[in-house]
């Protein structure tokens, strides 16, 4: 345990409902985060007493600690995540000159 290396990294991918046994699609979300003590994550689940539609919040999944809310999670309709990754900073070309015409 201990602070995460510089090489960080994530995943998400999503299989359609075509493609499951329940018909719903399915949503995979890895934001690769190193492991610590104490843990990054709390898991968290927010709901009213009933949920009614006057009170419709029903929502369960993983926060940052010290931050309210979910960030990764679902409810019953909708499931979202994050990845975590750096920018884009290079780009490689491969260039081929004309040596009969210098270009």
């Amino acid at each position: 345990m201990g602070p995460a290396g510089t090489d960080i990294g994530s995943n998400s991918w999503v299989v359609s409902g075509d493609h499951t046994a329940t018909g719903k699609p399915l949503l995979a979300n890895d934001p690769h985060l190193g492991a610590s003590m104490p843990s990054v994550w709390y898991q968290i689940g927010l709901r009213c007493a009933t949920v009614t539609a006057e009170c419709p919040f029903a929502v369960s999944g993983f926060g940052f600690s010290g931050f309210p809310g979910v960030v990764i999670g679902h409810n019953e309709r909708i499931a979202w995540g994050f990845t975590n990754l750096g920018p884009d900073v290079a780009d490689l070309y491969v260039e081929r000159v004309d040596s009969d015409t210098n270009t």
